[in-house]
């Protein structure tokens, strides 16, 4: 969406927002004054905003995130997926993938299914008075990424319990211990509820011609993917778009119904505002708080004071996003607020900032969770007497180094 001006301000130009927003309610509330740093055990760990967009656009690292060396430490039955990819089999992934994730796909092909779920899910609140806000945010996600991937014919909440088991599975090295192998049994039987309940159906329907081209599994299977390549590809992309997303709209659901000026303020806006305030809450709250990646060669990195420091080939890097975001020198004055008429001074203008992450691995679905959060919040803000209640439990989700909100009540 094109970017508003900001008004003119006094406040403003001290680094300020006019309206009191609100601050950060997940992470770190102080940052480290290192841009760059090496831990005892070599890992290297990134807070600056400069340094972190060189190493995530640097050729010279590879994705170490989303348990990405346990699967290649494992041999390997099936294609490698899109998310692990680099250099130029990922760039070719990517761009014949990109039409799922355009501005204007999301709009033709899954904003009126984005409507009419969160018209469901209103109407669902109106009659219970009271839902549990994490859930209804599941429920919602899933029905969103149904769509998205091609599982619109799986029952909704029952594929949403199916995958949040699937994530929930704790990470189990592989080891000779009995109990070791029960866990792998157990997560594998998780794994197979998700095939033969959702993946395997949609795969056969698009095999007898019974469904479009226009998501991702008729685009697998017209790669060639066999049926445990797309499982894999679903998985990792659900675990992107359904988890980090159901976060993201319980934090921001929580700024809103805490502070009524800016609950005012996004009722009030347009479209284009609304997503401006989302992307401001993102900045101040991402849902992945660590990019993981590992240097594939030596890395030469300029620090701001124009200093350069040499990250060795192999070594793993730790880019902390929490931090990133918070650098004055990319969000200006005041970067723990809220602000929804801050100026970002990154060179691109992305509101975000690495929320979304950035370089080769920069999560595709960016205007898809920002337009089905806008779409679900804009009704739920709306609503009569719409309150939270019930305190907040934070909690961490490993598989996708960020927070978890639980505990929160929705009610009218």
């Amino acid at each position: 969406m094109p970017a508003e001006t900001p008004p003119p301000d006094a406040n403003l130009a001290a680094g300020r927002c006019p309206v009191a927003h609100g601050s950060r309610k997940t992470g770190p509330t102080d940052r480290p004054q290192a841009e760059l740093e090496q831990d005892s055990a070599g890992v290297w760990h990134v807070y600056g905003h400069s340094v972190a967009l060189q190493i995530l656009r640097s050729p010279c690292t590879r994705q170490a995130g989303f348990r990405a060396d346990e699967f290649f430490a494992t041999p390997q039955v099936t294609k490698t997926p899109v998310v692990f990819l680099d250099g130029d089999e990922h760039r070719e992934h990517r761009r014949l993938t990109a039409r799922f994730f355009t501005l204007r796909a999301v709009v033709d092909n899954y904003q009126p299914a984005m409507e009419s779920l969160a018209d469901s899910t209103v109407a669902t609140l109106t009659e219970r008075r009271r839902m549990d806000l994490s859930e209804l945010a599941l429920t919602y996600a899933t029905g969103v990424v149904a769509q998205v991937l091609g599982l619109s014919g799986s029952d909704v909440p029952a594929l949403a319990a199916r995958l949040e088991a699937c994530f929930a599975a704790p990470l189990v090295p592989l080891s000779l211990n009995p109990r070791t192998w029960a866990r792998l049994i157990l997560n594998n039987a998780r794994i197979f509820q998700l095939y033969r309940a959702d993946v395997r159906p949609a795969v056969a329907l698009r095999r007898r011609g019974g469904a479009g081209p226009d998501d991702l599994i008729s685009h697998l299977l017209g790669r060639g993917y066999r049926d445990r390549d797309i499982l894999t590809e679903v998985f990792l992309f659900a675990a992107a778009g359904m988890v980090t997303t159901r976060e993201f709209i319980c934090v921001a659901a929580w700024h809103l119904l805490e502070n009524p000026a800016l609950r005012a303020e996004y009722l009030a806006a347009g479209e284009a505002r609304r997503h401006r305030v989302l992307q401001e809450t993102l900045r101040l709250e991402p849902v992945v708080q660590v990019l993981h990646r590992r240097a594939t060669d030596d890395i030469r990195v300029r620090r701001t004071d124009g200093t350069q420091v040499v990250i060795a080939a192999a070594a793993r890097i730790a880019v902390h996003t929490a931090h990133v975001n918070t650098d004055e020198a990319a969000a200006g004055g005041h970067p723990m607020d809220l602000c929804t008429n801050r100026v970002i001074r990154s060179e691109r203008g992305r509101g975000a900032l690495v929320g979304f992450g950035d370089g080769p691995h920069r999560c595709p679905g960016e205007h898809v969770a920002i337009q089905e959060t806008d779409i679900l919040l804009h009704r739920l803000m709306a609503c009569d007497g719409v309150r939270l209640t019930g305190a907040v439990c934070q909690g961490r989700n490993d598989m996708v180094e960020g927070y978890e909100l639980r505990g929160m009540t929705i009610e009218l």
